[in-house]
């Protein structure tokens, strides 16, 4: 995994400099959002869950991660959402990509 290809400059100015300070920077709000989690959405932590299916594997679980991602009654996380976990930042992530297409179609026009 640690090859000559990952520590390539830009790679390493990357990942230092943009991505480990984004993710430094989003976490207090991070943490609002979760908080929030339990204002907005009350009835949330009331849900059930009827038999769990977790895959905690190393060795290469891909093509049934695909598999389970094309079923509508299996869930799972990319990694934006296993980075920032709150419910309510997704939808705000939401609402925002919304307002930014429209945006876009109007500057378009």
């Amino acid at each position: 995994m640690f090859t000559l290809r990952y520590f390539r400059p830009k790679f390493v100015f990357f990942v230092g400099f943009i991505i480990i300070p984004a993710i430094i920077m989003v976490s207090p709000d991070r943490r609002f959002f979760q908080k929030l989690v339990y204002i907005l959405f009350p009835r949330f932590w009331k849900q059930e869950v009827e038999s769990p299916l977790f895959i905690l594997d190393n060795s290469s679980p891909t093509f049934l991660h695909r598999m389970l991602e094309k079923d509508q009654q299996y869930t799972y996380l990319s990694l934006w959402q296993s980075l920032f976990n709150s419910m309510t930042l997704y939808k705000f992530v939401g609402i925002i990509g919304a307002l930014g297409k429209k945006l876009a179609l109007q500057l378009h026009r």
